[in-house]
């Protein structure tokens, strides 16, 4: 029995060495890695929008076409970027050219804030479905802010508006951020919202920051979680490792049951 889960907290965050856990710590610390590493990259898609808007800033200003420079030993006279083809060729372009680009189409800029946001949405939602925290029937631990994730990624996945097939779901399966450790206003999705815009309509691009921000807390603090939700946290983590390891299991596929959903 593990009474104290610090040092698998802290081995999974990789500040001590898995190989000093105990034999039942070790265990546990196998058993979490998948649902913990989801916390780990809903905070990678939150930093990430940062850095997207941080280096968005340095381009709009003119200065920046100083910084670029040509390629050293190539044959362009000019700065160029290369977009890598799966064959091994490129697409080549001029960075000036699209740094001014970026300067003067601020629809692009728009477009580009938008595609990170849905992108995340999209990345955090497919993997907490793939671990089963979200659509099986048999998981009682559907959280609402797990299923307000899901919910905003149906939707910015189907043309940006809500996509609500099972509205009766709703009532048993509430979406909401009531209880989000990082929240600034109050999300509830509700059977009216469905076919209704999502981003930046229903929710900003700052309030997904949090929604991400918020997952990371709740799947990566397993000092603060209660008996009962590390438990049931730990049973999905497990049941996600033994379908690698020894292909399906019983429980429904999460990838067959998203396409359905969807």
């Amino acid at each position: 029995m593990i009474s104290d889960h610090q040092n698998i907290e802290w081995a999974l965050l990789g500040t001590l060495a898995v190989d000093t856990l105990g034999p039942e710590e070790k265990e546990f610390y196998d058993k979490y890695r998948p649902v913990f590493e989801i916390g780990r990259m809903a905070r990678r898609m939150a930093e990430g929008y940062y850095a997207y808007t941080a280096a968005m800033t340095v381009a709009r200003d003119p200065r920046a076409n100083s910084l670029v420079t040509t390629e050293e030993g190539g044959n362009q006279t000019i700065p160029v970027g290369h977009a890598p083809r799966k064959d091994g060729s490129s697409h080549v372009y001029d960075t000036l050219h699209y740094l001014d680009y970026a300067r003067t189409n601020p629809e692009m800029v728009q477009d580009l804030e938008r595609v990170w946001i849905v992108g995340s949405l999209i990345t955090v939602g497919d993997a907490l479905a793939r671990r089963n925290l979200t659509l099986s029937e048999h998981n009682q631990n559907r959280l609402p802010l797990f299923e307000l994730v899901r919910h905003l990624r149906n939707g910015v996945a189907h043309g940006n508006a809500f996509n609500i097939k099972n509205p009766k779901s709703l009532d048993k399966h509430k979406a909401h951020n009531r209880d989000a450790c990082i929240k600034a206003t109050v999300f509830e999705v509700k059977r009216e919202h469905h076919g209704e815009p999502v981003l930046f309509e229903f929710i900003g691009a700052a309030d997904v920051i949090d929604l991400l921000q918020s997952i990371e807390c709740y799947l990566t603090r397993i000092t603060e979680l209660k008996p009962g939700e590390l438990d049931s946290l730990l049973a999905w983590g497990a049941c996600a490792s033994a379908r690698r390891a020894y292909g399906p299991s019983p429980l429904p596929s999460s990838s067959s049951a998203l396409s359905r959903r969807l």
